[in-house]
């Protein structure tokens, strides 16, 4: 039974959301569903959503390999997937997973361009990169990236990270994602959609559990066809596809009021019997309060909402 994918751009089954250099993932829940961000709209406004680039460059200076997205929450400070710039080593169950070595020994470039596949993208050079301790694919895939530079305020104002609820406890009715995926996504094709900066809003909270089931249609992930999702999860509806791996999701509630707080890092997707994305895939932020808070202390920056 192998597997969801992470989203990045990559190959195997159930879907991470990252971008290798030949594909797009994503997570859709019903053929009623597909439109999310899967043929989201452009979005030139949120100019906190930043491309990640981990292998390098064109002579033209666009993104030459693995394309993820980022969320800026500090002036040099980008949370994002932690596959996005981490190889994996596939087990027979997708959650059995780990990671293993860099994806690539370039130096990780993110953006705040509106597109890091054409044009002329300004590059910000990654310092390091802090992950949490563990080194399990569904339980640990959220990484804080240090720019060597400061993002200038005209340029891109970051956001609120919030990881006061328990979100298994504390649902949203919905969510809204700012990423740079696919805009069409199956089991066996993709069409990456340029790397544009892309935001879908009103995308159903499907579940979140710390003991019990949250189980959902998936077959990439044979012969159940259902993916039980870990409490490391909150599972939304169709939306997020290859390339939205590390995009910042957002409760609807505080995306409407512009008082944005990021409370979960797009990671992977479901597939539906129609071989369409059907579910996405986010890691809770509220399950690594203490890495984000400390990472963040690293890097200079005590951003964030706690409930204490």
């Amino acid at each position: 039974m192998k597997q969801l994918l992470p989203f990045a751009f990559v190959v195997p089954s159930l879907l991470t959301a990252c971008i290798e250099p030949s594909q797009d993932l994503g997570n859709t829940q019903t053929s009623e569903a597909n439109g999310a961000l899967i043929n989201a709209p452009l979005d030139t406004e949120h100019n906190f959503d930043v491309g990640v680039c981990a292998n390098g460059q064109r002579a033209d200076g666009t993104c030459a390999g693995g394309r993820c997205s980022g969320t800026l929450i500090a002036s040099n400070v980008v949370l994002t997937s932690r596959h996005c710039v981490i190889g994996i080593d596939y087990a027979e169950q997708f959650c059995d997973s780990t990671f293993s070595g860099p994806l690539s020994t370039a130096t990780t470039l993110v953006t705040t361009s509106d597109t890091l596949r054409s044009g002329t993208p300004k590059w910000y050079e990654v310092e390091r990169t802090l992950f949490p301790a563990g080194n399990n694919l569904c339980a640990d895939d959220i990484a804080i990236m240090i720019l060597k530079n400061r993002v200038p305020p005209r340029e891109a104002r970051p956001v609120r990270i919030d990881y006061s609820f328990d979100y298994a406890k504390h649902q949203p009715d919905e969510v809204a994602v700012v990423g740079r995926g696919a805009i069409e996504q199956t089991l066996s094709t993709s069409n990456n959609g340029g790397g544009f900066r892309r935001v879908l809003e009103h995308i159903p909270f499907v579940c979140a559990t710390n003991r019990g089931t949250c189980a959902v249609v998936d077959y990439s992930s044979p012969p159940s066809n259902l993916f039980i999702s870990p409490a490391s999860f909150f599972v939304i509806g169709a939306s997020i596809a290859a390339g939205d791996s590390g995009a910042g999701v957002f409760d609807q509630d505080t995306f409407n009021r512009n008082s944005r707080a990021v409370i979960g890092v797009a990671s992977a997707g479901t597939f539906g019997a129609d071989s369409n994305t059907n579910y996405g895939l986010v890691s809770r932020l509220d399950m690594h309060k203490t890495f984000i808070k400390n990472a963040m202390r690293q890097a200079g920056s005590g951003r964030g909402r706690d409930d204490n």
